[in-house]
C-alpha cells in the first residue's frame, strides 16, 4: 500500500459519514453573508438606516438585522427546501441533513432553528457576541457539529454523500 491510500481505519469517523469540511462550511458561509450582506447594505443605505446607526438608534439596528434574515431567506428558502442548500453550500457542495434520516429537513428547522434563533440570541447586547463564538466552536468536535446543528438536529455532508 503506498503512503498515499487510506484504509477503513484511518479514516476519522467525519469522513466515513461524509461531513462537510469544516473549510467548505466555512466557505459557505462567508459566500452567503457576503451576499445577503451586499443586499442588506444596499437597502439599508437607501433607507436611511446607516445614519441612525452611527446616532446609536437600537431601533435601526434592529431593523438591519430583520432586513438581512428577510434578504436571507428570500435568497436561500427555496434552495434550502428543496436541496438543503443556500447559495453558498452549493457553491462549496455542501448540504444540510437531519442528523440521523439523512434526509433534508424541513425549513423550520433549516432556517428557523439553525438561522433565525441562532442569529436571534446572536444579536442580544453584550451576550451575543460570546454565544455566536460558542456555536462555531463546537464545529471542532469530532462530528464537525455546531450548536445550531444540535438544535436543528442536523448536521452537514457534503453533497455528493447526501445522495
Amino acid at each position: 500500500m503506498s503512503d498515499h491510500e487510506t484504509t477503513d481505519s484511518d479514516q476519522t469517523a467525519a469522513e466515513r459519514e461524509g461531513l462537510a469540511g469544516r473549510g467548505a462550511r466555512l466557505g459557505a458561509y462567508v459566500i452567503d453573508w457576503i451576499i445577503v450582506g451586499a443586499v442588506t447594505f444596499g437597502i439599508a443605505w437607501y433607507a436611511g438606516l446607516f445614519e441612525r446607526i452611527m446616532r446609536q438608534d437600537t431601533t435601526a439596528t434592529l431593523w438591519v438585522a430583520l432586513i438581512s434574515l428577510a434578504v436571507y431567506a428570500v435568497i436561500n428558502l427555496r434552495l434550502l427546501a428543496r436541496h438543503g442548500q443556500t447559495v453558498g453550500k452549493r457553491l462549496v457542495g455542501v448540504r444540510i441533513v437531519d442528523a440521523t434520516a439523512r434526509e433534508i429537513v424541513p425549513v423550520w428547522k433549516s432556517f428557523g432553528l439553525r438561522v433565525v434563533v441562532i442569529q436571534g440570541i446572536a444579536s442580544i447586547p453584550l451576550v451575543g457576541g460570546l454565544f455566536a463564538l460558542v456555536d462555531v466552536l463546537f464545529i471542532f468536535g469530532e462530528r464537525r457539529r455546531c450548536l445550531h446543528d444540535h438544535l436543528a438536529g442536523t448536521i452537514v455532508v457534503d453533497a455528493d454523500a447526501a445522495g
